[in-house]
């Protein structure tokens, strides 16, 4: 038993796990292998595959804005757009536009957008790496299975 397989299935570490480490609880065994494995798919479709389909959406629907007639594209407003998405749901809880006239509150409204997109960049940014790294722990666990398979 691993502590990165501990680490990565959230699972409480007991006396068990180092004497019996396949003790069932009751009617249902504690490590379903049917369980991991959908975990996995759903951690790959959260962290890498919808990241990468609202990327696409944004960059395809966005591309007159950040891509001039016959220039180079301005990649600092790409990553804004880019972050908008996933960080403008955590900045209208901080900046309420409240209590302004209309200028005050578009000037918020505005703020909240662009510091969503900051903010959105650095948590898409973590997804990638979180879904890499997850990608990563499925090939390896999924190497060991196939020499565990050979072996047997």
């Amino acid at each position: 038993m691993s502590l990165l397989f501990f680490l990565t299935h959230n699972w409480k570490l007991t006396r068990l796990d180092f004497i019996q480490p396949n003790v069932c609880k009751g009617r249902r065994c504690h490590r379903p292998t049917q369980g991991r494995q959908k975990s996995m798919a759903k951690k790959l479709l959260h962290y890498l595959v919808a990241p990468a389909a609202v990327i696409t959406a944004v960059m395809f629907f966005c591309q007159p804005l950040y891509l001039p007639a016959g220039g180079k594209p301005d990649y600092i407003l790409m990553l804004l757009l880019i972050g908008i998405p996933f960080g403008i749901h955590r900045m209208f809880i901080w900046f309420i536009p409240k209590g302004y006239d209309l200028g005050g509150t578009v000037g918020i409204i505005v703020f909240n957008v662009l510091v969503g997109g900051i903010i959105g960049v650095f948590v898409l940014t973590w997804k990638i790496v979180a879904g890499l790294g997850c990608l990563a722990l499925c090939i390896t666990k999924l190497i060991v299975k196939i020499i565990q398979q050979r072996e047997a």
